[in-house]
This record gives structure tokens, sequence and C-alpha cells, in this order.
């Protein structure tokens, strides 16, 4: 069972939450008096931590907004839905008046065997509105599967996905027509695409989630064909024109999900093959554009996928050594989670030292082993 620090914040040790929770036990606040109080210095911080007491079963935090979401009148309060939570000791008192307004859905700290990343409540909202939301993050941090899952926690999506990379066109993605002979006659077919396939359900009346994972890899003119569907319409709906038919689309019907290892462009130079996208792309993913970077929680992750506790935390020790010393070396080595997974799996039938050689270094390169891997490996004590 979790211990109550780790119900608190399910992404690390944060008193911040503990203490905002305990002044909404006191009654609603409104965020001037809780920037008063010391506790945060921004309104967005505010918002911050309503996430993650959102993710305990039995919380809720709301807002009423008076002009904006910052707004320093905005009014918070808590309401208690399930008295078991462990941070309630005194019911009665944590039991306030339930403010209307906008909410975060209760999240809770464990899916299955996935750890929720601290923003899937806000993106699952956009899910659930039919919304377009942006991923981006380094390899390996879990965008897609967070994709995946928000997808299941939807509860009614169809999710359709394509994998997008430098010679991504337009016939791949939308469809395209070909030509073959039948009984000495020319007959023209049409082969249609993932995305084509997605709109064509949606307008049907199907609930589907489309990933456009790495969508960055492809050529600018595949972007472009995305433009018209993105933009939603003032009462939701989508439009897209394919193989002549102006496919419309109800509101909430079809969700687009991107991922990227960057937003709009590579500023460091980190990821090959990532194209900069143009502001008009940018600015239509108004579902929220979320940064997944990777977890602090990592050995949980690793831990609930079936691998034992001491070896998950000797894993991410090196996971988070490797990609620091990566960064010191001016030699980006991935070390990504469903990686580390494998590993510590296999390391139960192979042992650790053929499970790490087998499945991660036999992956390097020559240099990114002498310079960034085995000096961390060396020191990193694994339990046998």
């Amino acid at each position: 069972m979790s211990s109550e620090k780790d119900l608190v914040n399910p992404y690390g040790n944060n008193s911040k939450c503990r203490d905002f929770f305990k002044l909404l036990q006191e009654g609603p606040k409104t965020a001037q008096q809780l920037i008063d109080s010391g506790i945060v210095k921004h309104p967005r911080r505010i918002r911050e931590l309503a996430t993650i007491l959102n993710m305990l079963d039995g919380l809720r935090v709301r807002a009423q907004y008076k002009k904006d979401v910052f707004d320093l009148d905005a009014v918070w309060s808590i309401n208690v839905t399930a008295l078991s939570c462990p941070l309630i000791q005194k019911p009665g008192a944590a039991t306030v008046a339930v403010q209307t307004g906008p909410t975060i859905p209760v999240i809770p700290a464990k899916i299955g065997r996935y750890i929720p990343h601290k923003k899937f409540g806000l993106a699952l909202v956009s899910v659930r509105e039919g919304n377009n939301i942006f991923l981006y993050g380094p390899s390996g941090s879990g965008k897609t599967e967070m994709a995946l899952q928000l997808a299941k926690a939807d509860g009614n999506r169809e999710t359709i996905r394509t994998n997008f990379h430098k010679d991504t066109g337009e016939a791949e993605v939308i469809g395209e027509v070909s030509l073959r002979q039948e009984a000495g006659v020319t007959v023209t077919e049409w082969h249609e695409g993932d995305f084509g396939r997605a709109c064509r359900l949606a307008s049907e009346g199907k609930k589907i989630l489309f990933i456009a994972d790495e969508i960055t890899a492809s050529p600018a003119e595949t972007c472009f064909r995305f433009h018209r569907v993105l933009e939603l319409r003032k009462d939701g709906s989508r439009e897209i024109e394919i193989h002549g038919e102006l496919l419309k689309i109800p509101a909430g019907n079809l969700t687009i999900v991107a991922t990227s290892n960057t937003f709009r462009l590579d500023e460091h130079g980190e990821f090959p093959g990532v194209n900069t996208m143009n502001p008009a792309f940018c600015r239509r993913w108004t579902g929220g554009v979320f940064f997944v970077d990777y977890a602090e929680n990592e050995a949980d992750i690793i831990e609930a996928n079936g691998v034992g506790r001491e070896m998950a935390r000797a894993l991410t020790q090196m996971a988070k050594a490797i990609r620091r010393r990566s960064i010191d070396e001016h030699l980006p080595v991935l070390c990504s989670m469903g990686t580390m997974i494998a590993v510590g799996l296999k390391a139960r039938q192979w042992g650790i030292e053929e499970a790490l050689a087998n499945i991660y270094l036999s992956t390097l390169l020559a240099d990114e082993r002498e310079r960034v891997v085995d000096p961390v490996v060396r020191i990193i004590n694994f339990p046998q």
C-alpha cells in the first residue's frame, strides 16, 4: 500500500501539496489569499498543485473563475468524495462547499501497470473534448504510451496510429489513387491512408483518436495537409477534403495527438531528422502542448511493469547518470524507460550482465559506450 507521502505527490516529494491541502481544509480561498500565505508566488503554481491533488482518489480541487484561468480572484476549494483518503484526518473539517467551475478529472496514481504523467489529467480533458494535443520530449520518455493510455481512459475511442518519417507523404497519410488493368480496361482504385480512414470513421459517427507519432520527422508539405482538419470550427466540428469528397466531422468525434522530440524547432541539435514547424501549424494545438520529460518516479514505473524494486532502483540510477554524462560529453545517448524495463525483466532469466549486454549495450556505438555508458555501468551496484 502506498504511504501517505507517496499519495501526497506521486511524482516526488513536495511539501507544498500538503500545505495547499491543509489551507483548503479551512475553507475556500482566493488565488490572492493562497499567494499571501506564502505557499506559492504565482497563480500558475496553484494550478500545478491542484493537478497533483486531483490525481488522488477521493479529492477534487476546483476553482470558480471570475475573469480568466489565472485571475487572482479565482476561488479555490476542495471537495471530498471518498473519506478513505489517507490525507483526510478530520473528514468533517475537510468537507467544504464545492465551488462551481472547471475541474481536472480525478486520476489515480496508478492505472493498471501505468503510472500517469503529471499532465495526464489536463490532457484527458482535451481528449474528451475532441481537441488537438501535442506531446514532446526526449526519446523514450513515454509520449506514445501516454497517448495510448489517454485513449483507454476516455473509454470509447478507437485508436489509429501512424509512425511518421522523412519520406511520409500525402499518399501514406491521406490516401492515393492507383491504376490496374481489368479485362483490358484501366481501372482506378482509391487506397485509404491511416489518417484518411480516421477522418472517414469520425465523419460516420465513431469516436477516433489519431496518433501522429514523430510528426515533425515528415516533410513540411505533409504537415500542411493537416492544417484544415486541425482547425476547429465554432461548433467544434472539423472539415477535410479527401479524394474529392468534403468530410464533415462532428464535434468531439476526432482527437488528434501528435508526438515529437521537439516543438517548433530543435534548438540544441540533439535530434537528427526533426524538421522545423511553422507558426500556423503550431497554433492549431489548442488542446495543449505538453512537455513529457523522463518521469521523476522512473523506479516506480519500472517496478510497476514487473521488475523487482531493487533492480528498478539500480536501473533508474544508471539511466539518470547516463543522461547526465551524455550532456557533459556532448554525445547524446538514448536510455529509455522501455529499454530499462526490458533489461530488468530479462535480468531474471539471463542475469544483469547478459541482459545489459544483449538488450542495451549492443545497440550503442563504440564511442557512446566508451565515453558515456561503460564508466556509469561499472559503478552501479546491481542486485544479484
